[in-house]
């Protein structure tokens, strides 16, 4: 009983999943520096980081005794998800 927040064991970019997605598939994926240096940079800016900023939760609210939520890494999930 009560409220539950399953995560995994730590915060994972959408850029690290886009990542485990195409290695699951077997395809390759290109990231760009420039344009990442770009959405840093724009960071600053609270509009911006409020349509485009992570958001997560503090991973101690996860912890609760007697339970491990993470059973799986979050690359070897992915690949479960995918395949």
């Amino acid at each position: 009983k009560g409220v539950f927040m399953p995560q995994d064991e730590y915060p994972v970019s959408a850029v690290d999943i886009c990542t485990m997605i195409a290695h699951g598939l077997g395809k390759k994926i290109y990231k760009s520096f420039i344009l990442g240096l770009i959405v840093r940079l724009l960071n600053f800016i609270p509009l911006f980081k409020k349509a485009y900023g992570g958001i997560e939760y503090d991973i101690r609210l996860s912890h609760i005794e007697g339970m491990n939520y993470a059973i799986v890494p979050s690359e070897e999930a992915i690949i479960r998800t995918i395949k």
